[in-house]
């Protein structure tokens, strides 16, 4: 149903604009997507990365597991405390199903307060995360929806978080607390399942830090790699298309004008080396078995643009505005598909592209016309003197930093002078190629962000077992004082136990890790190696977060008087 739709369409727009576009050698055609991707497609409207949406679903749900994990930590923590509380409700008569419906009451009325808090932290998260999420987004008006899944959300956290805490207050003796001073003594049962909490606590937060660890590695590889051309000290500038703004004004008179001034370098026309501008075409070559035919992108320059740029010229000579009509630069990896056996070798021979012959003037060393995610594939720069295929100028700036403000006060000056219609803006290009990155580097701050978050909560159930334990080993530490244990032996035993416990998380979390980046940089055509000290690293930074984290509460018990924890009640 849809082609035979699509075609009166496009024959509609091919007889509109072809007489107009033809000049410029653009074309316009109709597609259709559906409904379902229309917020994750880039040529529909403003849109998002899919993958990075989905990351942060992903990364939220980690988040809220992690948040129940802790309530219950923290929780079971308070149980020996609130025993005396207990034993009076059953001395009383209260009933197991009674008690156990104050403790899911209590849970749910905290799950409602921090439903309450966090609508500012949803408002200033929504700011923070707004380049990351489409606008069209926001315009979702199904509110019964939206209040279904906030009410399910709250009770499943509120079922989730409480009923190991509910099934321990049901096991708390009368005759435990009958003549209780502090809820020390009362028997919280085995710590296997908090134990198994908080290795599954720290597996995550292993697989975070990791992450955080080796996708920084991944970009600072991309932006710092050697891309095949120079970008330092290099604006851009889009030349006007609208009428109104004197779009009819010839480019190379301008860049004449920028050439004369004594503080630019070098200035040029033509598309940018590394960008996603360029066009895309067929190649054929005659061969000994016939014919070979490649597809390649191509570019238009002008005869300035290997100078300014630093582009290396393998064979033949430089290129220039005389060879529009049939001479091209090609790269060394379509020379070699092509079949030629040297760059050399090439230099003077004939192929066709759109049923003309073009002669292979120059071929250049391959550079990156893309980023890091995709392969150095055939490349043709072809010279033009058209001004509707060279719509961006490069400038080249001085080589010291502090000349930069005059010379890009005289651009604007000659800019106003050609363009007066047209407003004056520049990017610097190093900018625009880690604006290529733009999609890694915002997962990369969600996945810092999660990280520090993961750390924290990881952390406080942490010390919400370990308030347990020293809970529960008070007259044991008391014993060991009196026997002349020094504070750091003590400290050693209640930490040897939960950094065993980190230990094996790291062990789980690794090849978790690693199956996890290898996925990711396998979106990389160029990317970093894995190896056993990026892992590494990232453990010993855990090991000794949470060896701080467990050190405050082992000191304060290792501290505390033994007259008073082997008092008898």
């Amino acid at each position: 149903m849809i082609t035979p739709l699509l075609k009166p369409i496009n024959a509609k727009a091919h007889e509109m604009t072809h007489e107009e576009f033809k000049k410029y050698g653009f074309s316009m055609s109709a597609n259709v997507i559906p409904l379902s991707e229309l917020h994750f497609t880039s040529f529909a409207q403003e849109s998002t990365d899919k993958k990075t949406m989905y990351g942060i679903i992903g990364i939220g749900i980690f988040l809220l597991v992690l948040a129940c994990i802790n309530y219950i930590n923290l929780t079971t923590a308070q149980v020996p405390h609130r025993a005396k509380e207990i034993g009076i409700r059953k001395t009383l008569g209260e009933s197991q199903k009674r008690i156990t419906f104050i403790f899911f009451l209590e849970t749910f009325i905290i799950a409602i307060l921090a439903l309450l808090l966090s609508w500012p932290l949803v408002q200033f998260i929504q700011t923070i995360l707004s380049s990351y999420i489409p606008k069209e987004m926001y315009n979702f008006a199904d509110n019964l929806t939206v209040l279904l899944f906030i009410a399910g959300t709250t009770i499943l956290i509120t079922l989730l978080s409480s009923w190991y805490p509910a099934l321990l207050i049901n096991k708390v003796r009368i005759s435990e607390v009958i003549k209780i001073t502090g809820g020390s003594k009362v028997n919280m049962g085995g710590l296997s399942l908090r134990k198994a909490l908080i290795v599954f606590q720290f597996v995550i937060a292993q697989v975070f830090v990791v992450s955080t660890f080796i996708i920084g590695m991944q970009l600072k590889h991309s932006l710092n790699s050697k891309l095949g051309f120079n970008k330092d000290a290099i604006i851009t500038m889009q030349l006007p298309y609208k009428s109104y703004q004197n779009a009819d004004t010839d480019p190379f008179t301008y860049k004449h004008a920028l050439t004369g001034l004594s503080a630019i370098k070098r200035v040029s026309l033509g598309h940018l080396p590394m960008s996603s501008d360029h066009w895309g075409n067929s190649i054929v070559a005659k061969s000994d078995t016939g014919e070979i035919r490649i597809n390649h992108q191509f570019k238009f320059i002008d005869e300035d643009y290997f100078k300014l740029y630093d582009i290396r010229i393998l064979a033949g000579r430089e290129i220039k505005l005389a060879d529009s009509t049939s001479g091209i630069a090609l790269n060394l990896v379509a020379v070699e598909k092509l079949g030629f056996k040297s760059a050399s070798e090439a230099i003077g021979s004939f192929v066709k592209l759109d049923d003309k012959d073009r002669q292979i003037v120059t071929v250049i060393d391959n550079f990156h016309s893309k980023n890091m995610h995709s392969k150095i594939g055939p490349l043709e720069l072809r010279p033009s003197n058209k001004k509707g295929q060279l719509k961006t100028i490069s400038v080249q700036l001085p080589d010291h930093q502090e000349k930069w403000s005059s010379a890009l006060q005289q651009i604007e000056k000659e800019w106003k002078k050609y363009y007066p219609n047209a407003p004056f803006k520049y990017e610097f290009y190093d900018q625009q190629i880690k604006n290529q990155y733009e999609n890694d580097t915002k997962f990369s701050k969600i996945i810092n962000l999660s990280t520090s978050i993961t750390i924290l909560l990881s952390c406080l159930g942490l010390i919400g077992l370990v308030t347990i334990t020293t809970s529960q080993r008070t007259k044991e530490i008391g014993i060991r004082k009196v026997l002349g244990s020094k504070i750091s032996g003590i400290v050693q035993l209640l930490s040897k136990e939960y950094l065993k416990l980190i230990f094996l998380s790291i062990l789980i979390a690794s090849p978790i890790a690693w199956w996890a980046m290898h996925h990711w940089l396998n979106d990389f055509a160029y990317k970093i190696n894995l190896s056993w000290w990026m892992f590494a690293i990232p453990a010993v930074i855990t090991l000794i977060i949470a060896f701080i984290t467990m050190s405050y509460h082992s000191i304060k018990a290792a501290r505390a008087n033994p007259v008073e924890s082997l008092r008898d009640e």
